[in-house]
């Protein structure tokens, strides 16, 4: 019994050697935020609380102040908000997540060493896409549809190797084919000028 005492006691004093973690309060007694630190890693784990009390975001820092890992970000409802990834030097990796208001995906990103790369999308709502861009391994965009909000092509863009526009065609809501921008009669910027 006393063996089994000694090992927590250890265990817990171990711990609290790596540790160290610090509580800030907003003046209505809720807790703001608490971030702990791990002394050997110098990483540290980050949450941060709305004023009401539910949890706002959580993420980690690396020794040098960078996100690392996953940062997640909740509405003040609890719901998801987004969720980002970071590698080890802090940059941008992965798939990029964001929700609207009802759980859905708004929007989908990724990014390789920082770069975006592959399919980007935006939507309207649930299912339906706003927007859809195409990266290649260098962050070059190469491909750009944009649609109406009842989910058919309105533009699409295509891009050379260096992101300069090579075609540009538009689609009225019923999928008809246009080249001319004033043939839609209601396009107010090319993809020329939305290209970024």
């Amino acid at each position: 019994m006393k063996r089994n005492i000694i090992i927590i006691l250890s265990i817990l004093v171990f711990q609290m050697m790596n540790a160290q973690s610090e509580t800030i309060y907003y003046n209505n007694g809720n807790i703001k935020k608490i971030s702990t630190v791990d002394s050997k890693s110098g990483i540290i784990k980050l949450k941060e609380y709305y004023e009401s009390g539910p949890l706002n975001r959580k993420y980690f820092k690396n020794g040098f102040g960078q996100i690392i890992g996953k940062k997640i970000r909740y509405r003040e409802n609890g719901k998801l908000l987004y969720v980002w990834n970071f590698n080890s030097d802090g940059k941008r990796y992965g798939k990029w997540l964001e929700y609207d208001e009802d759980g859905n995906i708004s929007r989908s990103q990724n990014y390789t060493g920082g770069v975006k790369t592959g399919t980007w999308k935006t939507y309207w709502k649930k299912d339906i896409l706003s927007e859809k861009k195409e990266y290649d391994e260098n962050g070059i965009l190469r491909k750009k549809i944009d649609y109406w909000e009842n989910g058919e092509r309105f533009r699409e863009c295509l891009y050379d190797s260096k992101g300069k526009i090579i075609s540009e065609f538009f689609f009225d809501k019923t999928g008809k084919k246009y080249t001319l921008p004033t043939a839609v009669g209601i396009v107010e910027k090319s993809c020329i000028q939305l290209s970024n």
